[in-house]
């Protein structure tokens, strides 16, 4: 099973929020609740990705990747070349 709790922390880490906040789902959902609220506002700069392009060209290849499934499969994007796919990451409390 993936491990959630590290993911949590990062993501607390990577927005200077306070540590108690990656251990709390109430507190944790406000935050992010209230950061795409001022990013919706235009009240932050947001970009999560830096420099890279807005827009990826048609035909660019994606980077391979391998994840696991909430059913506790795997997912590889490898297996999936030629056809439309819409990657979707969620946190799995489970």
């Amino acid at each position: 099973m993936l491990n959630t709790g590290s993911l949590d922390e990062a993501v607390a880490v990577a927005y200077g929020w306070p540590s108690s906040a990656a251990h709390d789902p109430q507190e944790s959902n406000r935050l992010l609740l209230e950061l795409n609220r001022a990013i919706a506002a235009g009240e932050i700069d947001y970009r999560p990705f830096g420099t890279l392009p807005t827009v990826v060209p048609v035909g660019t290849l994606a980077p391979a990747l391998d994840l696991p499934t909430i059913d506790g499969g795997r997912f590889d994007l490898r297996k999936e070349r030629g056809h439309p796919v819409l990657v979707s990451f969620l946190r799995h409390a489970g």
